[in-house]
């Protein structure tokens, strides 16, 4: 390899003197020997071919700084980019959190005569047996079992299990809760039930009394855990059929449960468990 690095340089030295006594001649007069004149058609064309690959070369040189210079500021664009998109997403969560608990306030506000605390919801219940949410607020925040939770849209279900910090919330989806209803506009009565798949039914509705699809459905006020007048859902369907004492109404709830974020619990003194019962009198003694 060393031999042939060597041949390769002598070469080349050889046609840049050639090239360089040629210069020098045609400086130092206008014609050119035989001689000069075969040196020159000899050298031309490999001069020609060393130019074209140093231009080639420089070329392509050229090129890949331009080209890595391109690729970086690609990449610092795509990387100005993605923060823009996290900060608009952060904007747009942020716009959306703002809008509900505007919602939140407005509906705190027009309910004045009740005493509301703000809570968030943490948890859905993983294993979907059972309708319920987790909540990040408990017994330190004044929180008791029964105690009704609404949302700015309607009524979201009661605390079925307070700890310290933290209450369990039964959703009026679930099949164990019920709740005292009336149909806003004939007044008539019966229990809103969940039916376990996102939607309720108002039973024990009598079949005569006036019911129509587009009702509102709202809390009666009775048994003492939701307060009268807060909106349940919407009347889907009604079935009166041939026979029997009552007619079967489906109701859409009015709360959107797949987006439920924020609640605000109903804070009213909760009536004695006989545990609690049982627990407060060993305590005295």
């Amino acid at each position: 390899m060393s031999r042939q690095l060597r041949n390769i340089l002598v070469c080349i030295l050889f046609f840049l003197l050639a090239l360089s006594l040629i210069s020098a001649k045609l400086h130092a007069q206008q014609g050119l020997s035989l001689v000069e004149a075969l040196m020159v058609e000899l050298t031309a064309p490999v001069e020609k071919g060393v130019r074209l690959v140093v231009n080639t070369v420089g070329d392509v040189w050229r090129g890949y700084f331009r080209l890595a210079g391109v690729q970086r500021e690609n990449q610092e664009l795509k990387e100005e980019i993605q923060e823009l998109r996290r900060e608009l997403n952060l904007y747009r969560e942020a716009s959306l959190a703002n809008q509900r608990l505007r919602d939140l306030l407005d509906f705190k506000e027009s309910t004045a005569s009740m005493p509301l605390i703000p809570a968030e919801v943490v948890a859905f219940d993983p294993t979907g047996w059972f309708k319920t949410v987790l909540i990040d607020k408990g017994k330190q925040d004044g929180l008791a079992r029964d105690m009704a939770v609404v949302s700015a849209a309607g009524v979201v279900g009661r605390l079925i299990g307070v700890t310290s910090h933290y209450a369990k919330v039964l959703l009026i989806l679930d099949r164990n809760s019920s709740v005292d209803a009336l149909v806003q506009r004939s007044r008539s009565r019966g229990i809103l039930v969940g039916l376990g798949d996102g939607r309720c039914s108002l039973r024990y509705v009598q079949r005569n009394d006036d019911v129509q699809v587009g009702d509102q459905v709202i809390t009666s006020g009775m048994g003492g855990v939701f307060p009268k007048g807060i909106l349940l859902g919407q009347v889907e369907k009604v079935q009166r059929g041939d026979a029997g004492l009552f007619q079967t109404v489906d109701v859409t709830p009015a709360v959107d449960f797949g987006r439920l974020e924020e609640v605000l619990v109903v804070v009213r003194p909760a009536p004695e468990y006989p545990e609690e019962q049982t627990a407060r009198g060993a305590g005295r003694s």
